[in-house]
Order: C-alpha cells, then sequence, then structure tokens
C-alpha cells in the first residue's frame, strides 16, 4: 500500500487529480448512503443516553467537530485553478453549498450513529459495521480506496508550502535534475511521516481530535478573523469596532479549542502509546513465557524419547551379544589350491 501511495503522490497536477476525487466523492456517498440504512434499523432508547456529556470532554468535541474543516487549506488553491473563480464565493458559491452539504452529512452520521452504538461508537463509523457481511466489508474497501485516491489532495497544501522554501534556501545550488531527484526524496519523507504518525496512532478518534484542534481550528477559526482585522484596520470594521469585537471573540473561541483540544488530545494520545506498550510488553512477556514452557516441554519430550532410545538399543544389544555367546563357535578352514 505505502509503494502505491508514494507512486500516486507524484502527480503534481490538481487538474490531474480532480478526476480522482470525484471518484472519492461517488465512492464516499455511495457508501454513506450504505451505512445510513444500516445504522437506522435499531437504535438505543433516547432516555437512556445522555444528552450532553461532560465539560471536561468539551475540548476534544469541538477540536472533532473542526475537523469538518480539514480540507479549508485547499480553499484558495483551489478558487486559483478554477477557470470561473468567481462562482467559487457568494452565498450560493461552491464553497458554501460544500460547507453545507458537509456538515449536513457530518451531523446525519453523527446523530444516527450515536443513537445506534452510544458509547460503544468508534472514532470511524465504519469500525461499528459488521465484519461477517460482504456489502459492509465492500464498504470499507470503498472508504479505504477513496481515502487513496484524495491522500495527494490533502498532501498538495503542505508540500507546496514546505518544497519552495526548502528549495530556495538548500538545494538553489544544485542542477534541475538534481533538484528534480530531491523534491521526488521530499514527497517520499512527508510520506514515510504521515504513515508513521497512523501506526504509532493507531485510535482514529484520537487522530481527528489532533488534527481538527491544531490545524483545522487555527486554519478555519483563529487566522481567518485575525487577517480580516488586519486588512480592514482601523476605518473598516463597522459602527463601534463591531466586527473587531466579534472577531475577538471568534478567535478567543478558537484559542480555547486549539489549546484545550490539543492538550487533551495529546493526553489521550499519550495514555493510548502507554497503555498499547503495555499491552505490547504483556504480550511479549506472556509469549516469552509460552516460548519456555513449549520449549522445556519439547525438551522433556527429546529427553524421554533419547531415554527410551537408549534403554531400547542397549537392551537390544544386550540380548544380542548373550544370544552370540549362547551359540558355539564355529571354526570355517579355507582351502585355497
Amino acid at each position: 500500500m505505502l509503494i502505491l501511495v508514494i507512486g500516486f503522490s507524484m502527480i503534481r497536477s490538481l487538474k490531474v487529480l480532480a478526476p480522482f476525487s470525484l471518484a472519492a466523492n461517488i465512492m464516499t456517498i455511495g457508501g454513506l448512503f450504505i451505512i445510513m440504512q444500516y445504522i437506522v434499523q435499531d437504535h438505543i432508547p433516547l432516555n437512556k443516553l445522555p444528552l450532553i456529556t461532560s465539560a471536561s470532554d468539551w475540548p476534544v468535541f469541538f477540536a472533532s467537530a473542526m475537523y469538518v474543516f480539514e480540507g479549508i487549506a485547499l480553499v484558495l488553491p483551489i478558487r486559483q485553478k478554477m477557470k470561473e473563480p468567481e462562482s467559487y464565493s457568494g452565498w450560493t458559491g461552491i464553497l458554501n453549498i460544500g460547507i453545507l452539504l458537509v456538515t449536513i452529512m457530518y451531523f446525519v452520521v453523527g446523530f444516527f450513529g450515536y443513537i445506534r452504538y452510544g458509547s460503544k461508537a468508534l472514532g470511524s463509523i465504519t469500525l461499528n459495521l459488521p465484519n461477517d457481511n460482504k456489502l459492509y466489508q465492500f464498504t470499507k474497501i470503498m472508504y479505504a480506496v477513496a481515502i487513496f485516491l484524495t491522500y495527494n489532495l490533502q498532501f498538495y497544501v503542505p508540500f507546496s508550502l514546505l518544497w519552495p522554501r526548502l528549495c530556495r534556501k538548500i538545494l538553489y545550488k544544485y542542477s534541475g535534475q538534481t533538484v528534480s531527484k530531491w523534491e521526488h526524496a521530499f514527497r517520499i519523507g512527508l510520506i514515510f511521516i504521515t504513515f508513521i504518525i497512523a501506526a504509532l496512532i493507531p485510535n482514529l478518534g484520537l487522530v481527528i481530535s489532533l488534527v481538527g484542534a491544531v490545524a483545522s481550528t487555527a486554519l478555519s477559526v483563529i487566522f481567518p478573523p485575525i487577517c480580516e482585522s488586519i486588512t480592514f484596520w482601523p476605518d473598516s470594521l463597522g459602527r463601534y469596532k463591531w466586527q473587531l469585537i466579534l472577531n475577538i471573540l471568534i478567535i478567543s473561541f478558537g484559542l480555547y479549542v486549539f489549546i484545550a483540544g490539543t492538550t487533551l488530545s495529546l493526553s489521550n494520545i499519550v495514555t493510548c502509546i502507554r497503555d498499547g506498550a503495555q499491552y505490547m510488553n504483556n504480550w511479549f512477556t506472556s509469549t516469552l513465557q509460552t516460548v519456555r514452557e513449549q520449549s522445556l516441554n519439547a525438551l522433556e519430550f527429546v529427553r524421554k524419547d533419547l531415554s527410551e532410545f537408549t534403554t531400547t538399543v542397549k537392551t537390544d544389544a544386550e540380548n544380542y551379544l548373550n544370544k552370540i555367546k549362547q551359540q558355539p563357535v564355529k571354526i570355517t578352514f579355507f582351502f585355497f589350491i
């Protein structure tokens, strides 16, 4: 899988990636219909579900909710590549319609998933699907393929931000062919980093809350009002500076989610890794003990077999010698003419 991701990530053009993104969206929507028809078949009585969780879990909730804006980094790159950029913004623009549809889908899946599974709902609703049904297994495969097809799209922005700076500061003295090789190496290095992070944090819910707290909150809640306040300062922020006050409130909320959500997410990740390390330690100790016991049993079995074999050989040899002793000695003379 890693080799396929590396090869696919060498595509640099958003125009080339657009058909793959469309195919991924179709598979995502198709899988969503399959999931919805399953989770609406039954539900936990609403009077047995807590309506509001404890306040200590709110930052993680807000961080996970902010994950809905994970694609915010692609807003400007996509707009720049559009044939008609003016259709991107506005009340009925592509951006608002897309955000609205995504928010509705998140809300619907979250609501029905919660009343179906309650506290047993996992980081991704696909993890709650039964494993003994081919249709739901196929749904998981569809989502895996959709993630694969959109990996390079999410990879586009961080690479576009990091590579030019690295190229200007470090690789300016190399030729074009050498720079191209370094570019491929840099892409592969970033891909390895994402795979290592995914391997170290197997709990998808923790990854979602951390990304939502750090990246999505900063890009969608903190930085936009800061940029707006700086751009329109000091005369274009409304009467009594109401726009500035609103921006300050939005920034404060974003900082709360950023700090508290990141802290709790990292704490939960450390706990998860520690529990995983403890589990691996217990598994390793148990495995060594099992191997030791099996080895001792095997040695004991070999010792018994060897002892029985030795006894049998010794007995047979003694019987043979006794038989030889009991027989008369025959001397045969050979005459040679």
